[in-house]
């Protein structure tokens, strides 16, 4: 083990970590109704079940989704402005705008007394960071692919 491997493992890990971190969180839609009937709203954000940051909306007025070119996500307008509820993405239209429609049937129903919506569209991110962190560690500590396997042809031929 070297200390040019170690510094680079240890860099990769900290790009995996972070990559993850970044990409990886989900985001969560608490609503509920206030006594005047009104939709309200709370984001959490959370990565790997920890809570990561919270946003309360006051007086939702309804959800839309908006489309940039190939891009789209899903904005929750109150009368503070637009707040994005998912990140702008290429990922999955059809459950954005089904997403949306929730969010507008339960603010023009008030039969509904609350609503809760999760977004995870980090999963792919976090598989990315996964690599990132374990080739750093093969970085540290010398493991190469073909060491791996030269040692199993090794063990089946003895």
């Amino acid at each position: 083990m070297t200390r040019k491997n170690v510094l680079y493992g240890i860099l990769l890990v900290a790009f995996g970590l972070a990559f993850a971190f970044y990409f990886g969180r989900t985001q969560k839609l608490v609503c509920y109704r206030t006594e005047s009937n009104r939709a309200d709203c709370r984001i959490e954000s959370d990565f790997l079940g920890i809570v990561m940051g919270e946003i309360e909306i006051h007086d939702i007025r309804s959800a839309i989704l908006q489309e940039s070119g190939e891009y789209s996500q899903v904005l929750l307008v109150s009368s503070s402005g637009n707040i994005p509820l998912s990140n702008l993405s290429t990922a999955d239209w059809a459950d954005k705008q089904a997403t949306v429609d929730q969010i507008n049937d339960f603010i023009a129903n008030p039969r509904h007394p609350g609503l809760l919506v999760w977004f995870l569209e980090g999963y792919y991110f976090l598989i990315g960071g996964g690599i990132g962190v374990f080739g750093g560690f093969a970085w540290m500590f010398g493991i190469k692919l073909n060491d791996i396997k030269l040692k199993r042809y090794r063990m089946r031929n003895n």
